[in-house]
């Protein structure tokens, strides 16, 4: 698992690590490359222009690279009954 931190300031990643007490690896990605490409499909799509980053955005891929979950906000819950599913 690892965490893709958009954001210009690196600071901004690290205190939401820290807050929510990840232990996954963050890697930046100022360009927003991988939000645009997990986006597509998804309804937030629908709403915001294609240039512009809504974060937190959750995805979750199985062992094949299937996206098995993509949401806009951190639903913790719902984030780690996903993984806890797929790790069955």
């Amino acid at each position: 698992m690892i965490g893709v931190n958009e954001d210009d300031d690196p600071a901004l990643g690290r205190r939401f690590r820290d807050r929510y007490a990840l232990k996954y690896p963050m890697l930046r990605d100022p360009k927003s490359a991988a939000y645009r490409q997990f986006r597509r499909g998804h309804i937030v799509e629908s709403f915001l222009p294609p240039g512009l980053v809504a974060t937190p955005f959750h995805v979750i891929l199985d062992r094949s690279g299937v996206v098995r979950y993509r949401a806009l906000g951190f639903d913790q819950d719902k984030i780690r009954q996903t993984i806890e599913e797929l790790l069955d």
